[in-house]
């Protein structure tokens, strides 16, 4: 309730009391006795009188909550376009209807992510089954030679597995999200585990016209989950090089940080950058950036966010720092506690 109204409704009710107290008086001094009929009609009269102001007193002081309880039922009925006038932030009233005005704002745009992630992730799969199914038409059309029917097997070989990661990614969302990762912790390197992800990453890289440095100081070493940390390196270093332009360079920085007892990866890249309105979004799932960052090749938006659910999994964070512009980059940081007190009750395999 704002100050005005609260304000109107403290003189309501003194005003009504004051009246009360005036009518109960004459009532005493004029009817005489007080059973006479004069004595019960008036102090009838103001029983009337108090009931008719107290009722439009308390609509006055309970209208934001029958305000709030209305858009509450249109929100059951998917109505999220309406939001509460907000009279006075100051006020409890006045807070809690900005409060869910915020709510409100975010089921928005949650449902709306989902619901382009729900077109973009039916298109993708369509098209991989729709290739497969040409594959097979054109395969059982007439009998071909053994090494036309391998090149069609391998063709679909690579639709199958774009649909089975995928689905991968998805249950590891669905997974991390009801805290249900199942770290199987054990001593890892991260020094060894940079190393293979440039040999494994180096066509990817190469195909794209792209550099990729990989800077190692020392041997560092976490305790963790190894496939999982595979996963977020591999994740990150596609992410930079799906943003980046050939010509373009990556760096994957790993080292120890001795006095905050911690690992650290870093992978900078010379690509595109991140607006500011996406930063804030850029590890939620589903999120895939304003039009000016997608491509034609965008993934599904739960890369990032797996990184994110996987490193929190550890005890550690990620973050990321970036500018907008062509050459600008990206610089993503994953901070890990060597030895994550989080890790053992998330689950060892």
């Amino acid at each position: 309730m704002s100050k005005s109204r609260e304000k109107f409704s403290g003189l309501a009710v003194a005003g009504t009391a004051l009246i009360a107290a005036a009518w109960f008086g004459l009532t005493l001094m004029l009817s005489r006795p007080l059973g006479s009929w004069p004595s019960l009609v008036s102090l009838a009269g103001l029983a009337a009188f108090i009931a008719v102001c107290s009722y439009l007193v308390g609509s006055a002081a309970f209208w934001p909550l029958r305000r709030t309880r209305e858009l509450m039922q249109s929100v059951s009925g998917m109505g999220f376009r309406d939001r509460l006038y907000v009279e006075d932030t100051d006020d409890d009233a006045g807070m809690i209807q900005l409060e869910l005005n915020g709510l409100l704002d975010r089921l928005e745009d949650a449902l709306a992510r989902q619901r382009q992630f729900v077109g973009a992730i039916s298109h993708d799969i369509r098209t991989p089954l729709t290739i497969i199914k040409g594959d097979i038409e054109v395969a059982l059309m007439r009998a071909r030679t053994p090494a036309e029917y391998q090149e069609i097997l391998r063709s679909n070989q690579e639709e199958v597995e774009r649909i089975r990661r995928l689905v991968e990614d998805l249950l590891t969302l669905a997974r991390a999200e009801h805290g249900e990762l199942g770290l199987n912790v054990r001593a890892v390197s991260l020094s060894t585990m940079a190393v293979e992800a440039r040999e494994s990453m180096n066509d990817l890289f190469r195909r794209k016209g792209l550099t990729l440095d990989v800077y190692i100081e020392g041997e560092v070493r976490v305790e963790g989950d190894q496939a999982k940390l595979r996963q977020v390196l591999h994740n990150l270093l596609e992410n930079a090089a799906h943003y980046t332009p050939a010509g373009g360079r990556v760096e994957l920085t790993v080292f120890a940080d001795v006095e905050r007892d911690e690992a650290q990866m870093r992978v900078r890249d010379t690509g595109v950058g991140i607006s500011p309105r996406d930063l804030p979004h850029i590890f939620e799932p589903f999120y895939r950036g304003t039009p000016s960052r997608r491509t034609r090749h965008d993934g599904y938006g739960l890369g990032l966010s797996i990184c994110d659910h996987i490193v929190r999994a550890h005890g550690g964070s990620i973050s990321v720092e970036s500018r907008q512009g062509p050459g600008s980059g990206s610089t993503f940081s994953v901070r890990l506690p060597r030895r994550p007190a989080g890790a053992s009750s998330a689950g060892r395999g």
